[in-house]
């Protein structure tokens, strides 16, 4: 009997991304997460958002009445993450509030912090670009025949992943996994014109008019799946409710919603529409020539990241390469140890050191783009980042 080979994918890059992906946007990383939220709620008050700043004072209250625990047991209280399992498992009634104080500190965070910009000088006889890449121009006259442009770091970080800045490749795809909750790369995907889709089935998830704002796409073939939630999706009702999904956090704030977010560890909810995601990140893997895990520390508390990792590659025959991109490399290379085993037995294995933004590089250098087959072209040059 003839067993058909299943599809072998030469071109599809899933991008696995982590809160260290957000960070030269001014976002926290789980390490510190709990500071900003602390900074959050002064801000919060001055900006008379008073139902945010008390949601945050509860979690804080919670965080204070939970210290004999960590006594007992092995919780870093300091840890978001940690602490919204924890509540989730011996007080389900404050999971509204950390939802609410995670998605008012990154909104904090996003609102008080600088923008980041990119700078690069790029030749005339160049491919087309994405306008918003190109519509600011610095200096028309950079050097001979080559014009100076500045643009939103990550929606040149974005056009770099998914290889807009070169020659388009036809049968090259991309999907992102994220276990962020906010909605930096929807933004940048919408500011490149580019749609998108979440992952959810038709008919299993309700779209806001505001949604409308968001480059979605319900037949796109990029997938952007957020494993942890996001804050503009939101259970209104009783829980078990359809899913909705609105433009942004502004949204589900003016409507009064607590946006849907989901414990990391602990009593994962996998109820509803999010199991779709979830599948669909699993199905995505099992495809992956190419999986590039950017700022994400791959925390042992987030057993499920393993287990979806395992499931996705067991089916998987077209991975070429595993790259992780993270400058902490020793931390990374150890939790990498523990999740394959000898590294040095799996030369498909890599660790550039490296932070996420400064991966889109000239695209030549073994540890950025030209490795995974996302390269940029020799019109563009002198790229520069400054946050």
């Amino acid at each position: 009997m003839v067993h058909d080979l299943a599809t072998i994918y030469n071109d599809h890059n899933v991008y696995v991304i982590g809160a260290g992906f957000s960070v030269a946007r001014g976002l926290p990383l789980i390490s510190n997460f709990m500071f900003s939220l602390r900074d959050a709620h002064e801000w919060l008050l001055s900006e008379n958002r008073v139902s945010e700043a008390s949601s945050i004072e509860r979690v804080l209250e919670f965080r204070l009445q939970s210290t004999p625990t960590a006594y007992r047991v092995k919780i870093d209280l300091e840890n978001i993450e940690e602490l919204f399992s924890l509540a989730s498992a011996a007080d389900s009634s404050l999971t509204r509030d950390i939802c609410i104080a995670i998605a008012a500190t990154l909104d904090f965070c996003s609102a008080t912090s600088k923008e980041p910009k990119t700078r690069f000088n790029l030749e005339h006889s160049r491919p087309p670009m994405p306008a918003c890449l190109v519509a600011n121009v610095i200096h028309p006259g950079a050097n001979p025949g080559a014009t100076q442009y500045e643009a939103q770091t990550y929606d040149f970080v974005m056009a770099g992943l998914l290889g807009l800045l070169d020659i388009a490749r036809p049968r090259a795809t991309n999907s992102i996994v994220s276990f962020n909750y906010d909605l930096l790369v929807e933004n940048s995907l919408t500011a490149l014109e580019i749609p998108f889709s979440y992952g959810f089935p038709p008919k299993s998830v309700t779209e806001d008019p505001s949604s409308r704002r968001l480059s979605l796409s319900r037949n796109s073939e990029l997938r952007l799946l957020k494993l942890h939630g996001s804050t503009n999706w939101i259970l209104p009702g009783h829980r078990g409710g359809r899913l909705t999904i609105l433009g942004s956090y502004e949204e589900v704030r003016r409507g009064g919603y607590a946006p849907e977010l989901v414990p990391p560890t602990w009593r994962k909810a996998f109820d509803g529409a999010l199991t779709h995601v979830w599948q669909e990140a699993m199905s995505q893997i099992s495809r992956a020539t190419r999986l590039i895990v950017m700022g994400f520390s791959m925390p042992p508390t987030d057993l499920h990241f393993k287990y979806l990792l395992a499931a996705g590659l067991r089916e998987n025959i077209s991975l070429r390469e595993i790259l992780f991109v993270n400058p902490s490399k020793e931390v990374i290379e150890q939790r990498a140890i523990e999740l394959f085993g000898d590294l040095q037995r799996r030369p498909t294995v890599r660790i550039a050191q490296i932070q996420a933004v400064n991966f889109i590089g000239q695209g030549e250098l073994s540890g950025a783009m030209a490795s995974v087959g996302r390269t940029m072209h020799g019109s563009i040059q002198q790229v520069y980042h400054h946050f």
